[in-house]
């Protein structure tokens, strides 16, 4: 049914009569008897662009790219037995192209492309290359001690720095399951073994914090994940996987 509207409300009043929605249904049935010339023209496009839309598909670079390289299969071999779950981006994707991390087949070590996050000073810092026999202290300490630390990083990272080491706190987002979620990582163990049973979009990172805690031995609320109830701590550990949760 075609007619000329002759202003806003009538097409209003069209639409709510007849349900249309002002886009011709490209795979109605049209009976034989009133197929025509037109009919056969709508179809012969719609072939066409049918067509043409499973061509640019096929040209997509995201569908190309499915298939890893050699390298990047034998990446993810090695992290296996490392009993670490590594997955990989599509090469279009920015966090596939900048991930520097490879494994030394002669030392038999993984070095990580890391990005460090300190949430309470709003800075983030990338390290290129972190073996994984370290302690997460030793790779912290380039950023947060009082004295090894650069002067420049230092000064930003004030918070961290005047804070005790035993109030400073490594958490490593879980990619497991819907619910946000974070791993707490040992400072006093490598890089190696913290990793060990979690899974790694392209390379790890993570989040450091500040705790203090008050005359009650609570945990305060200058924190980034800081619940809305009063003196809650919002983080409830697992003992089986050492997983915290956020509360909302």
């Amino acid at each position: 049914m075609f007619c000329s509207p002759c202003s806003l409300p009538c097409v209003k009043k069209h639409k709510s009569e007849s349900g249309c929605c002002g886009i011709r249904d490209k795979t109605l049935f049209v009976p034989l008897t009133k197929f025509d010339d037109m009919n056969l023209l709508n179809d012969y496009r719609f072939l066409e662009d049918t067509g043409r839309l499973a061509d640019v598909a096929n040209r997509d670079p995201l569908m190309q790219c499915r298939v890893h390289f050699p390298s990047v299969k034998r990446l993810r071999k090695q992290a296996s037995l490392a009993k670490v779950t590594l997955k990989i981006l599509p090469s279009t994707f920015t966090k596939r192209k900048e991930n520097s991390t490879y494994f030394s087949k002669k030392e038999a070590v993984f070095y990580w492309h890391l990005k460090l996050m300190f949430p309470q000073c709003g800075s983030e810092y990338t390290v290129r290359r972190v073996v994984d026999t370290r302690m997460l202290k030793d790779i912290l300490s380039a950023y947060i001690h009082p004295t090894e630390s650069h002067p420049v990083i230092r000064q930003k990272l004030k918070i961290y720095v005047q804070a005790p080491m035993e109030n400073v706190r490594v958490f490593m987002k879980s990619e497991e399951g819907i619910s946000l979620r974070y791993h707490e990582l040992d400072m006093n163990q490598s890089l190696r073994n913290n990793l060990m049973n979690k899974t790694i979009i392209e390379y790890p990172t993570l989040h450091v914090s500040e705790f203090k805690k008050n005359t009650d031995n609570r945990e305060c609320d200058n924190h980034p994940y800081h619940d809305t109830e009063e003196n809650e701590n919002p983080f409830c550990s697992e003992n089986a996987k050492n997983c915290v949760d956020l509360l909302k």
